[in-house]
């Protein structure tokens, strides 16, 4: 005597489709609104008071919009790193330095950005440049800013695509490093 086998439907709990989600990608925790303006204001304040002491070794120009806060310098000694600073309401920054770009970053701790100010105008700023040492073709670009704290702000592009790089034993690194605004 044979058992009749039927076949599993859907219905049958083994072959329940699986349900699947999405991965959630975690934003960074922004602050409320009313704290982060109180920060905003503390850290505009001091930037415009560093600023204000410029006057002999740079150009500056401050903005102020409903929107933004940004700084521009451009030293005027040669040698030395101009760069441009944008903090936004939306609690990110963007960071034109070294002939980089780094656009629409998260604003993690906003009291970084007078001593990032300061470690420029002191010259503490390198560009690495990454090429291959078989082809010579340039592979990415850094930027680092050494803090008086011990840390560095970094930032990095890649020029071309991670499948085409090089691995680090073949790299070559060459450092441009910027000179202090007053000497």
């Amino acid at each position: 005597m044979h058992a009749t086998l039927k076949p599993p439907t859907l219905k049958s709990p083994a072959l329940k489709p699986p349900t699947l989600k999405p991965p959630t990608l975690k934003p960074p925790t922004l602050k409320p609104e009313d704290v982060f303006r109180a920060e905003l204001a503390l850290t505009t304040d001091h930037l415009k008071m560093w600023a204000n002491s410029l006057h002999d070794c740079a150009t500056v120009e401050l903005r102020n919009a409903p929107g933004f806060w940004s700084l521009e310098v451009a030293p005027l000694a040669q040698g030395a790193c101009p760069f441009e600073l944008m903090l936004r309401a939306d609690q990110r920054y963007d960071l034109a330095i070294a002939g980089e770009y780094y656009e629409d970053r998260p604003i993690t701790d906003i009291s970084i950005f007078a001593g990032l100010a300061k470690s420029v105008a002191s010259g503490h700023v390198s560009r690495v440049s990454i090429r291959s040492a078989l082809t010579g073709a340039l592979q990415s670009l850094e930027t680092r800013i050494s803090l008086s704290d011990g840390t560095y702000w970094f930032g990095a592009r890649s020029v071309m695509p991670a499948a085409h790089a090089c691995p680090p034993e073949f790299e070559i690194k060459e450092f441009k490093r910027y000179l202090p605004f007053r000497r």
